[in-house]
């Protein structure tokens, strides 16, 4: 019952997977295509992280109030938003497996002789 109402939020997969590729095709043109993945799975893992935590508020919300067309709608995107994020796990755990340099993040440096002033 669930699946054959799933078909509301289309326009939101439709959408995120737009969002992706505009930002991977722009960040790769100026940046590399490392660096656009990169910074595709920190977004979208941001991104789908929020959408899912709205939308369920969203229908917990619904629920306590009765209204369970807008509940069933909001607990479809919930569910879109929590699969994409799980999609976007697999992708990062690809990306470190092939890419392990990517597991250490850069620490900040300080200039010789650029410390504190006497």
């Amino acid at each position: 019952m669930i699946v054959i109402r799933l078909y509301r939020v289309i326009p939101l997969v439709i959408a995120l997977a737009v969002i992706a590729l505009v930002a991977y095709l722009a960040i790769s043109y100026f940046r590399s295509p490392l660096r656009a993945k990169e910074i595709l799975i920190a977004v979208f893992t941001r991104l789908n992280t929020a959408g899912a935590l709205a939308c369920l508020v969203v229908t917990l919300y619904a629920l306590f109030d009765g209204s369970t067309v807008f509940a069933e709608l909001a607990g479809g995107c919930a569910v879109i938003f929590l699969a994409a994020l799980g999609i976007t796990m697999l992708c990062r755990a690809s990306f470190l497996r092939h890419h392990p340099e990517y597991r250490k993040r850069a620490e900040k440096t300080r200039l010789i002789g650029r410390g504190k002033k006497r």
